[in-house]
């Protein structure tokens, strides 16, 4: 709007996780932004509801407008995706996008595509094979897994961990193949036990041979996107890697090692999708970039109050005390992880943490790890990492002599999802002053943070939703803006 982005993640208002909103939603939300006149309307709908999709080989398409008479352009899924990495890097300096997920355009799995940023962008290569996105959600779908099949590749990456890795079979096969017959692969993989293989009793997330079949599947698709991305990119060149397969951090944190110039938005996920199609019409029409002030706390649901120093340090205290307090301030991050804006944090130093907010608040799988927030400047004494990783995207290692330190946020494998958290010269961030508090208090720099939602939901939008939260279920604090609600 004007050079301004305005972005709404529908979700957060409805309370609805993966809402679905319909044309007279997208309306309504254009009135409420006083937008009147418009020059050109993108979207990327795969046609998954009724709104056409790309032909094949074809990336976009100008179509008969679907509001009024404006110019109207149907986006590829995956092009979508890799476009929406602007805020980071220059769409005209990305040499090559990768994305992978569920499905696009056409049943497209996976695509890689060259110059995503020029006026002529080509697949490089594609697959309508069923792929990682698929395989997980069906693996989900055998353990009943509850909740929403979107959801299922992120609670299967953290089981992965405690199973073991049949390395002999590993080594004799060919993993460039792999990505092109994934479901004919998975049979051949071994398993130990007596419970045959796709019975209902083998996916049991308490049946080891399950966990280490699972383990298998996990790291040999490792083997298969490191493969795709060697034979597709090199370490000069910017590289985007999105689609909803892009949240996997085990994978992450491999790539990220190899590539110096990957970048992986924080909004991968078909939540991005949108800006996707925006830096579709601003190339098409020559318009200059984007302001990416405050990225990525851009939702549209601001809390305007900040905390003072008496409320942090009062906030550092409780957290100090073993309490769980709720987080709420400024825009909310874009993405599906907290990333200081919306957030339940904890002391990390707490062995018990995990279990007492999955008892309490969450009530997670059990399996599942959770995430430090950590000031940046400090992240390589307590991680192996010497660079930032604002955005909870990389599963790094933490150093073994801090592991008996900060339990609750080292996963079974050694590993951390951090989130690096700097101090920004420009605008006084509440989360970075938290962090130095508590650290100030403990000499950890950092807490274990988490999305600030009811068990499986969306990220809370609205101090309603926040203060219903608090009172129905026993967490100790809610701290919003400058208001802390204490029990």
């Amino acid at each position: 709007m004007d050079g301004k982005v305005k972005y709404l993640k529908s979700e957060r208002v409805t309370g609805v996780k993966h809402h679905k909103a319909n044309f007279d939603y997208f309306k309504n939300v254009l009135a409420s932004w006083k937008i009147k006149s418009i020059d050109a309307i993108a979207f990327t709908d795969g046609n998954r509801n009724g709104l056409g999709c790309c032909e094949h080989n074809q990336l976009f398409k100008q179509i008969t407008p679907l509001y009024e008479n404006i110019p109207t352009f149907c986006i590829d899924h995956h092009y979508s995706h890799i476009l929406s990495a602007w805020p980071l890097v220059s769409s005209e300096n990305v040499g090559v996008g990768i994305a992978i997920d569920g499905t696009g355009d056409n049943n497209i799995r996976m695509a890689v595509i060259s110059n995503p940023g020029s006026l002529n962008p080509r697949y490089e290569y594609f697959t309508k094979r069923k792929g990682i996105g698929n395989l997980l959600v069906t693996i989900g779908s055998f353990a009943n897994l509850g909740g929403n099949g979107l959801d299922y590749a992120g609670k299967i990456m953290g089981a992965q961990a405690y199973g073991t890795i049949d390395y002999d079979f590993v080594r004799k096969i060919n993993c460039s193949e792999i990505l092109e017959h994934l479901f004919d692969f998975i049979s051949r993989i071994p398993w130990r036990g007596e419970v045959p293989l796709f019975t209902p009793k083998f996916f049991d997330f308490h049946n080891q041979s399950f966990l280490d079949w699972l383990s298998t599947i996990h790291y040999v698709i490792e083997c298969a996107v490191v493969e795709l991305f060697q034979k597709y990119c090199n370490r000069e060149q910017y590289i985007v890697y999105t689609g909803g397969c892009a949240q996997n951090t085990v994978y992450n944190e491999k790539l990220f090692q190899m590539y110096p110039n990957l970048i992986i938005p924080p909004h991968c996920y078909d939540g991005g999708q949108s800006l996707g199609c925006l830096e579709f019409l601003r190339i098409y029409y020559s318009q200059e970039p984007f302001s990416t002030n405050n990225f990525p706390y851009w939702q549209d649901d601001n809390e305007k109050e900040m905390p003072d120093e008496k409320t942090i340090h009062k906030v550092s205290e409780l957290l100090c005390s073993g309490k769980i307090v709720g987080w709420f301030q400024g825009r909310g991050e874009i993405g599906p992880r907290a990333l200081g804006h919306r957030s339940i944090l904890m002391d990390c130093r707490n062995k018990n943490a995990k279990n007492i907010i999955n008892e309490k608040v969450k009530h997670r799988e059990p399996w599942r790890p959770f995430a430090p927030s950590v000031i940046e400047s400090q992240a390589n004494n307590w991680f192996y990492i010497n660079v930032p990783s604002p955005y909870m995207l990389r599963a790094v290692k933490s150093r073994e002599n801090v592991q008996d330190i900060i339990p609750s946020v080292v996963h079974r494998d050694g590993s951390s999802r951090i989130q690096t958290v700097a101090e920004c010269d420009n605008i006084m961030d509440p989360f970075f002053m938290l962090l130095k508090e508590y650290y100030s208090l403990t000499g950890v720099p950092m807490l274990l943070n988490t999305s600030l939602n009811a068990g499986g939901g969306p990220i809370f939008g609205t101090r309603d939703q926040c203060i219903d939260f608090f009172k129905s279920i026993p967490m100790d604090a809610m701290c919003m803006g400058n208001e802390l609600l204490i029990k």
